[in-house]
Formats: structure tokens, C-alpha cells, sequence
């Protein structure tokens, strides 16, 4: 009887040790509000990430942010062990209001955008402002999953193409060439060029905006250069696009309108890519060596 009775009070015991604590009960209750809130805007998006091209990049993104947490995984488990306390709630509320207020208004953009930030407020609240800090990067970059809305796209890529059409026009008239502009349309001799959405220049520096963001993260110290070389990104993807339809007309012109809009087109767009990544390695080099010289000076 004495050890049917002592068998019956460990149960218990160990029924009462394996309840959830409140800080258990709240992180499930968390992670329970995000995932039902958040669901209808990761499968919206998850469906752009088919079907819409600025969204291609979405997997890279996220594949990229949790590398940043990976390597930063020392130091961050080792803030977690030492985590005690809790922050502000705010931002966890806040990036709620929007995701709902997103989704009720038709601005899935907006609900997107308010899912690093819910990210961000539920770590603040359930680790404390220590352990928010180290992954602060990974979540803003986070930013860079979301594709821009139709509206906003419309609205920039015509001035763009307008842009590259101009600058291009006046390079091939320089060179010497008989050229006429309108719009997006260079007509150089007899042939008539249209400068397409895909050479504005748009979704090559949203590329390279992501792309330079994570890479002087890795290989940058300061956050002034960084800043810098992210800024840079605008004037190197314009120029390297201006080149791409320059040298689109000067085939065109040259060989004839079939070569220049067939296979040409598509080495164009791998020139594009491949150019800024070695302007991006080239400008960070010598951010590299100088951070380098004042390091040591």
C-alpha cells in the first residue's frame, strides 16, 4: 500500500512539474497569435514568390536572414542562457494593429512589412532588449522579402525608363549616330528600339540593394560605409543599364533589330547582373582597404 501510495504522489508530481509555466504558456500563445494572424499574408506571398517576378527572391531572403542568425549562433545562445526579464510589448502590438489593419483595408503590403516587426516585439517581450539587439539585422533585412507593390512599381518604372532612354540617346548621339528619342522609344538611323520594363533598371537594383545589404554586413565594420556602399548601388545599376541599352542599339543598328531583341536580349540581362556584382565587390574592396588604412593609422 505505502508503494502504490508513494507511486501515485510521484505521478502527481510529476503531472504538477510538466504543467506549463506561465512564461511557457505565454511564448505559446505568442507564437499561436502570429502564426493564425500571419497566415493569410505568408501564403499571399508564398503565391507571389510563383507568380510574380519581384517576389522570386523571397526564399533567397529568408534562406540569407537565418544564415545571419546562424553565424551569429554562439553569442546568441549565449544571451538566451543569460536572458532574464522582459521588454516592452509595444512593438509585438503594434506590428499586430498593422497586419490587421492591412488585411482589412486590402494593403497586403503593410501586413507584410508588420511581420518583422511582430517578430521583433515578441522576442523584445519574451527575451528582454539584449537578445532583440543581436538579431535586429536579420529581422530588418527581412525587409527585403516583401515585393513592392503594383502601384509603387508603375509609379517608378516609367520615370526609369524615361531616364535610361534619355541618357542612352544622348551616348549613342555623342558617339555620332543620327538619334531621336520619345518616351521609352530610341530611334537610331531606321531602327526603332523600345526600352522594355526589364532595362529601367528596377528589379536589378531591388537585387542589388538585397544583395549588397547582406555582403557588407559580412565584410563591412563601420555602419558608414555600409550605408555608402548600399547608396551606391542607385548610380553603379543606372549606369550599367544605360550600358545595356546602348549597347542594344548599337547591335540593333548594326546587325539588325532580330539579333539585339533575340538571345542578345537575355546575355543583356546576365551582363546587367554580373556587372553590378563585380561593381558591388570592387567599391566594397576599397572600402575594405580603407576601413583597413584608419584601422591601422
Amino acid at each position: 500500500m505505502m508503494r502504490n501510495a508513494t507511486a501515485k504522489t510521484s505521478s502527481q508530481e510529476y503531472k504538477h512539474n510538466r504543467a506549463l509555466s506561465p512564461y511557457e504558456l505565454s511564448i505559446v500563445t505568442f507564437f499561436i497569435l502570429t502564426f493564425f494572424s500571419f497566415y493569410p499574408v505568408l501564403r499571399d506571398l508564398g503565391q507571389s514568390v510563383i507568380s510574380n517576378e519581384l517576389a522570386h527572391h523571397t526564399p533567397l531572403v529568408f534562406a540569407l536572414a537565418l544564415f545571419l542568425i546562424y553565424r551569429d549562433r554562439k553569442p546568441l545562445a549565449r544571451l538566451l542562457r543569460e536572458a532574464s526579464g522582459t521588454g516592452s510589448i509595444f512593438p509585438f502590438v503594434a506590428g499586430m494593429f498593422m497586419n490587421v489593419a492591412g488585411q482589412a483595408l486590402g494593403i497586403m503590403y503593410l501586413s507584410q512589412l508588420s511581420f518583422p516587426l511582430t517578430i521583433y516585439g515578441m522576442i523584445l517581450y519574451l527575451k528582454g532588449p539584449l537578445v532583440v539587439r543581436r538579431l535586429v539585422f536579420p529581422l530588418f533585412f527581412l525587409f527585403f522579402a516583401f515585393p513592392i507593390p503594383g502601384k509603387i512599381y508603375f509609379a517608378v518604372i516609367f520615370p526609369l525608363k524615361l531616364f535610361v532612354t534619355k541618357v542612352a540617346a544622348g551616348i549613342l548621339a555623342l558617339i555620332g549616330y543620327n538619334v531621336h528619342s520619345e518616351g521609352n522609344i530610341i530611334q537610331i538611323s531606321s531602327t526603332m528600339i523600345g526600352v522594355v520594363d526589364a532595362c529601367s533598371g528596377l528589379n536589378s537594383l531591388m537585387a542589388m540593394l538585397t544583395l549588397s545589404t547582406f555582403y557588407t554586413a559580412l565584410v563591412i565594420r563601420r555602419m558608414i560605409y555600409k550605408v555608402v556602399i548600399v547608396l551606391s548601388m542607385f548610380p553603379l545599376v543606372m549606369a550599367v543599364n544605360v550600358a545595356r541599352v546602348t549597347g542594344t542599339c548599337l547591335v540593333a543598328v548594326t546587325w539588325g533589330d532580330e539579333l539585339a531583341s533575340g538571345k542578345l536580349h537575355m546575355f543583356w540581362g546576365l551582363f546587367v547582373f554580373a556587372a553590378s556584382v563585380i561593381g558591388l565587390m570592387a567599391i566594397t574592396k576599397i572600402f575594405i582597404i580603407f576601413e583597413g588604412k584608419t584601422k591601422h593609422g
